[in-house]
């Protein structure tokens, strides 16, 4: 009785079988188990899918006649299957794990060709979440010894990505582990690539530790799939108008790829496909620069993508594109041009009629009333208004200067006092009659 997972020997015809993996247990009417299979194909990038009619190896075997690309086979007896031999079970291991992978990898490709498919046809949504579950299927949990990328801030509004190594794991500190992460410098200038803007004057420290999970991304398995995904999960956002969202983005798919391709190991084709992602995000992202109005960091983006052009075709594309950001930046600057003249306008047409309503108002202004007149002494008929208005205007009558020294009125104020003087002084209406 064989189990899932375990590396078998299938025998495909008369003297022939190969090695394959079973991927499902199941069982006829008779309740005779039946085995799915993945052989091992000499061509690890083909997709082809076969199904067995039949569980008899003979049928196996004509259907690897009739195409050698043919991977999987379902329905097998168990007569048809046969342990390994102890030499070949030291490698097996490595090559489930390996085979495994590569499975992740074509489902991670179904997954974002269903969503280039929604894409197309509109559904904005329904595309992103494909898109999301690629990059979910292919991302994996950082171990001790992996480089990494870190998210840190890159000013107040934008961030970069510095690449790494993971030193520690702390599992202990919660649910969600945290890391301690061994900066590489030389990897970090490999991933900025010359363009991500660095704060200047300031000290970034050679290691952190205690770095949340959601700030660590590891190397996926297949990082062209995954930067494909991203780039297009970036124009679902580009479609929405989420133009942060999309920078973001971008910027973390030129640091992965380019940290990609510092490494020895990547092969020359998978190189081209993630330069040819480096030439996509840096149009996206410039794009969406010029769609906030940030003129200077679309110009960067432009040259950095004339600059990383190898052919004729792309280096033609970034030209065009280059074009494009300065013909955009100048029908940008007449806009702010005729935007500050009409602000000027309209500023200016305020002040005028501010300061119109002003001098009106004092043209209609009543006159001040006239200064009071003060006595001058006996005999002086001086009237004096009170500053209160007509309403209280009043007569002030002086006193003899001859009987008191002179100088005091009757009536001052709204209370009039009466005095003895030498004799009957009655004050009345007009002048003070007295009598001696």
């Amino acid at each position: 009785m064989h189990s899932v997972g375990e590396r078998v020997r299938v025998s495909t015809g008369p003297g022939k079988s190969c090695r394959g993996l079973i991927l499902c247990v199941g069982s006829t009417e008779e309740g005779n188990p039946t085995y799915d299979v993945l052989l091992q194909s000499p061509d690890p990038t083909s997709t082809a899918i076969a199904t067995a009619s039949s569980p008899s190896s003979i049928t196996a075997d004509a259907r690897q006649e009739e195409d050698a690309t043919e991977r999987e086979l379902t329905g097998l007896s168990a007569s048809s299957l046969s342990t390994l031999q102890p030499f070949e079970l030291d490698q097996s291991t490595e090559d489930i794990q390996a085979v495994a992978e590569a499975e992740v990898v074509l489902a991670a490709e179904r997954l974002k060709d269903g969503g280039n498919t929604l894409f197309k046809l509109g559904d904005t949504d329904a595309a992103a979440e494909m898109f999301a579950r690629v990059l979910r299927t292919l991302e994996r949990a950082p171990v001790v010894g992996a480089t990494v990328l870190v998210r840190v801030p890159n000013g107040a509004t934008s961030t970069c990505y510095r690449s790494g190594m993971v030193s520690d794991a702390n599992e202990d500190d919660g649910p969600c582990p945290t890391y301690d992460v061994i900066y590489d410098e030389t990897a970090v200038k490999s991933a900025a690539g010359g363009n991500e803007e660095q704060q200047e004057g300031e000290e970034e420290d050679d290691e952190e530790d205690g770095v949340s999970p959601d700030r660590v991304l590891g190397v996926p398995l297949s990082p062209c799939v995954w930067c494909a995904a991203r780039l297009n999960l970036a124009r679902c956002s580009f479609r929405r108008g989420r133009h942060e969202e999309v920078v973001e983005a971008c910027t973390l798919v030129l640091s992965l790829a380019r940290l990609t391709m510092g490494q020895k190991k990547r092969p020359r084709e998978e190189r081209a496909k993630l330069r040819a992602h480096c030439l996509t995000a840096l149009r996206m992202r410039g794009g969406s620069h010029l769609a906030q109005h940030h003129v200077g960091q679309a110009r960067k983006d432009a040259r950095s993508m004339v600059r990383s052009s190898g052919d004729e075709e792309s280096r033609a594309q970034a030209t065009r594109f280059e074009a494009e950001v300065e013909r955009k930046a100048k029908t940008l600057l007449k806009t702010n041009r005729k935007l500050a003249k009409d602000v000027t306008r309209w500023v200016d047409a305020s002040m005028a009629k501010h300061e119109e309503g002003c001098l009106k108002t004092v043209d209609e202004a009543p006159p001040p009333p006239p200064a009071p007149r003060s006595g001058e002494g006996r005999g002086d008929g001086g009237v004096e208004e009170s500053q209160g208005g007509p309403a209280e205007r009043r007569r002030r009558t002086p006193s003899p200067q001859g009987l008191v020294g002179g100088g005091e009125t009757y009536g001052q104020g709204r209370r009039r006092t009466r005095r003895r003087w030498p004799g009957k002084l009655w004050p009345g209406e007009g002048w003070c009659h007295f009598q001696l």
